[in-house]
């Protein structure tokens, strides 16, 4: 399983600078806090889920065989010159089957994550890139993000400890 972002930081102490880091405990609030989760409705807010198993940098030597891990904790907000929205790419499918993904020779469809009111939901890798990704757009000068299967709707990917994207 990975950690979300949201349940290990509560947010960027400054999301404008983008010179923080959002895994140095220096540039970060955390962890959550039940008093920050009134900004947005608990059932929006994921914990943790199925891992994305085809990142490179997580994988093992057992018993002189490689073998692949998942991220322990989601890498947190996306650097647009400033903090933006949370990069979901580290969770990933694990339950069943669909055609082999393009990148991860794997077969899996579906992941499961767990909100911070309690439920699970599963989504569906719709594109079968093996992972939860997005696409930065531009429209009239603006920046934004794109989810391609985890929705605004379904999923907050703002802040929680201040107003922002």
């Amino acid at each position: 399983y990975t950690q979300s972002w949201y349940m290990a930081y509560t947010g960027m102490k400054d999301h404008r600078n983008s010179a923080y880091d959002p895994k140095d405990i220096n540039d970060v609030d955390g962890p959550l806090r039940a008093s920050v989760l009134g900004r947005v409705a608990s059932s929006r807010v994921p914990l943790m889920g199925d891992g994305r198993t085809e990142v490179s940098d997580d994988i093992s030597i057992i018993l002189g065989r490689q073998e692949r891990g998942a991220k322990a904790l989601t890498d947190g907000p996306i650097d647009l010159g400033f903090w933006s929205f949370q990069d979901w790419s580290d969770f990933g499918p694990a339950h069943g089957n669909g055609g082999t993904v393009s990148d991860g020779g794997h077969n899996k469809l579906r992941c499961n994550l767990v909100f911070a009111d309690g439920h699970v939901n599963n989504f569906t890798d719709t594109n079968r890139d093996g992972q939860f990704s997005y696409r930065i757009s531009s429209s009239g000068g603006e920046f934004g993000i794109q989810y391609d299967e985890l929705h605004e709707d379904e999923i907050f990917s703002g802040w929680l400890n201040q107003r922002g994207p």
